[in-house]
């Protein structure tokens, strides 16, 4: 998802992208963490007709392989953006 990258950017991380559903997969990038997100289409938002997504997210230290932040909803680009952001916080 877009969004999810370019807010990660700004924040000032390096984001590296693989299309991988192996978490260990970050440590051949030779990152300290992982990152895997499941998003799907869900509904429209009324009035606004923005588009609602379900979502998955969880982040994995590739150095330990344990699962650090996991978090997941239903919401908007937005809200998925600003919620991951500020989990990372």
């Amino acid at each position: 998802m877009a969004p999810l990258k370019s807010a990660l950017l700004r924040e000032g991380w390096t984001v590296k992208v693989k299309n991988v559903t192996n978490y260990n997969a970050g440590a051949a990038y030779g990152t300290r963490y992982a990152m895997e997100a499941s998003v799907e289409f869900y509904d429209y938002l009324f009035p606004s007709l923005r588009p609602v997504y379900h979502y998955d997210i969880s982040l994995q230290d590739t150095k330990t392989n344990e699962e650090i932040m996991t978090m997941g909803g239903s919401g908007t680009s937005e809200h998925i953006t600003e919620s991951l952001i500020k989990a990372l916080k």
